[in-house]
């Protein structure tokens, strides 16, 4: 596997026309076409991604735009590549766990939930309460009914009136004098 290895610099942000640069490295594996992005401390991997168009990577690597070019290579950073730093072979041989060894089997036990002895922020009467079972709301009965209104009761001659003659409030209408 050969892999290019390159000084950059990139910036996340992408749609600024003022960016603030930082100092980085550019790795290229040839065999995958991937690159990756490094920082400044060459340790933390900051992003990679996979080329599949042969056309976008002879005009990423060309040495003639070096310095000048931005390239949208990530999603998230645009990079300047500045110079070729080296170029080496890496052999990674890792092979598959031998499907014959016997692994332990490791045997789940189910879920319980566990009450804390000790007070914590859940017991707060203001606290968000999590995990209880659906309460569904209260029949309201007229014994437990707020009394906002109190009923009058007819007696007389009107008190055989139908209900929705009963919900009619009659008014007195007498003329404004001025």
């Amino acid at each position: 596997m050969q892999t290019l290895e390159f000084t950059c610099q990139y910036s996340d942000q992408v749609r600024k026309k003022h960016k603030s640069w930082h100092d980085g490295k550019l790795k290229f594996v040839q065999s995958a076409k991937r690159f990756m992005l490094y920082g400044e401390d060459d340790k933390k991997l900051l992003s990679s991604t996979i080329m599949t168009s042969e056309r976008e990577l002879h005009r990423i690597l060309d040495p003639d735009d070096f310095g000048t070019t931005e390239h949208h290579i990530f999603g998230r950073y645009v990079v300047i590549i500045c110079e070729k730093v080296g170029e080496h072979e890496e052999f990674s041989e890792t092979k598959a766990s031998d499907p014959l060894v016997k692994r332990p089997v490791v045997k789940v036990l189910p879920r319980t939930i566990l009450k804390p002895s000790a007070p914590n922020h859940g017991d707060h009467p203001l606290a968000l309460k999590m995990n209880r079972p659906f309460k569904p709301p209260r029949i309201t009965t007229q014994s437990n009914r707020p009394s906002i209104r109190q009923r009058v009761v007819r007696t007389g001659p009107l008190a055989t009136v139908t209900k929705a003659r009963a919900r009619i409030r009659r008014v007195k209408h007498e003329p404004i004098m001025l």
